[in-house]
């Protein structure tokens, strides 16, 4: 039995880890900066307008899927992406509106060419029933993670370093904005790496080979009632994706105000005296606190930790034959949504008018909402790369993006709506909406479980 992965796996775990390197650069400051910006219409729109890019980056690749397996082919696709995704990030950090404009533009366009291309990869290098495939999409998103890690580390340590350099003699708002500048020029050269490595390493990059008699399935001859049903399960599954992603993107905008409005950012003793002793004190704390960028920090420093734990936990139930469905997990990831919010209601409730609550709340509010994270973007992923036609496996993984960007959108305009109110209210709104979608995703369990049993004859198991 095959246990070790295909090399081109990590090819792609170290490409996908750069190009996240630069998208979450650009996200751990996207709506600090507006809220400094030289235009008010951003500073006034600042939630619709990240909701709006949220939208376009996750709805794209399901354009970008279909060029890819009509055209372009997967690979020209991803390196196409990635460089129209470095220009964006370049333009916005030239600061003027019509750079702004067409920054966002280049790299909606290029996540759309890039993302659904490099996860599709990441399943044709299994063939068709491979128990790796969920570990290999585990990985992969732990590769996702590690580049998200280190982003809003790099944007905090620019910021604290403009605020040295230029605190004395320049309005906060200033120095802010260029530190926020600066950003985007690191996360245009992080994609450039990407490429490269992408460039040097795509001849590892192969699609597993399939014998005769699978291939001849592959190509077309499933059975109908088969597929319809995997079909079925797919959208229905992408309905309820949307509420998940609404609710899991307010981590970079209204939770990204509330630890800058109502969390403590004065670093413990303990913090302070460990970073002095290493030398990182200056670069890691402002004044003794804590840079707002790093908190964001904490969801892909807990997928890190939490990822081979998760993949110990599965493989252990199954090695006593506790198999647990994909369908479960799914529930599972729900229910943990829903309670890192409730833990948020609970405290913005519970805290008087002005006051400030401890940064462990926000560290138990990662824990939570990772968990969730774990239980089901990788499932969904593993999901689409298991049920649908391997033909047009790009154009679904393109829909499960679409099902994302309807969540970003809403995140935006939900927080647009609910700004003038108190944090408590709009936090437990998520919950209820997570809640709810938990319910549906157990009404959906005895549809995604019956398409996941039947293998593409309609007589076995995937």
């Amino acid at each position: 039995m095959r246990s070790r992965h295909p090399l081109g796996l990590y090819v792609l775990f170290f490409t996908e880890m750069w190009e996240r390197f630069g998208f979450y650069c650009m996200e751990a400051v996207f709506v600090y900066y507006m809220k400094v910006s030289q235009y008010e219409f951003l500073r006034e729109n600042s939630s619709r307008i990240y909701g709006m890019y949220l939208a376009g980056v996750y709805f794209t690749p399901f354009f970008g899927g279909l060029l890819s397996e009509w055209r372009l082919g997967y690979f020209l696709s991803i390196i196409l992406g990635g460089l129209l995704m470095a220009g964006g990030y370049g333009l916005l950090a030239l600061e003027p509106a019509v750079c702004f404009a067409v920054g966002l533009a280049l790299i909606i366009l290029g996540n759309g060419l890039f993302k659904p291309n490099i996860s599709s990869l990441v399943g044709k290098l299994y063939p068709p029933g491979d128990s790796r495939v969920d570990s290999a999409f585990t990985i992969f998103y732990m590769g996702i993670n590690i580049g998200a890690l280190f982003s809003p580390i790099v944007a905090g340590v620019v910021g604290n370093l403009m605020a040295q350099r230029y605190a004395a003699t320049t309005d906060v708002a200033d120095y802010s904005r260029w530190g926020y500048l600066t950003v985007f020029l690191i996360a245009a050269i992080g994609m450039v790496i990407g490429e490269v490595i992408f460039l040097f390493g795509k001849r590892w990059v192969r699609v597993a080979q399939t014998s005769p008699a699978t291939a001849q399935t592959i190509s077309g001859e499933v059975d109908p009632v088969v597929q319809r049903r995997r079909n079925f399960a797919l959208i229905i599954f992408f309905g309820i994706n949307v509420l998940f992603w609404m609710a899991f993107k307010q981590r970079a905008n209204s939770m990204a105000l509330w630890i800058k409005d109502r969390t403590v950012l004065d670093s413990p003793e303990w913090l302070t005296s460990g970073l002095g002793m290493v030398g990182l004190d200056k670069l890691m704390l402002k004044d003794g606190q804590i840079a707002k960028e790093l908190f964001q920090a904490l969801n892909p420093l807990f997928v890190i930790l939490l990822s081979p734990a998760f993949v110990w936990l599965w493989a252990a139930l199954k090695a006593v034959r506790i198999n647990v469905p994909t369908p479960a997990k799914l529930v599972l990831g729900f229910a943990l949504l829903a309670g890192s919010f409730l833990l948020m209601w609970q405290v913005a409730d519970a805290l008087p008018s002005g006051a400030r609550a401890p940064a462990s709340v926000i560290v138990w509010f990662y824990l939570l909402l990772t968990a969730s994270e774990l239980c089901l973007s990788p499932m969904g992923l593993s999901l689409v790369s298991k049920l649908a036609p391997a033909r047009t496996r790009a154009i679904w993984m393109g829909l499960f993006f679409i099902s994302t960007s309807v969540g970003g959108l809403l995140s935006g305009e939900i927080y647009q709506y609910f700004k003038s109110m108190e944090f408590g209210v709009f936090f437990r709104s998520i919950m209820m909406t997570s809640l709810g979608a938990m319910f549906l995703m157990c009404l959906a369990y005895p549809l995604i479980s019956r398409a996941l049993r039947t293998d593409s004859s309609g007589t076995g198991r995937v």
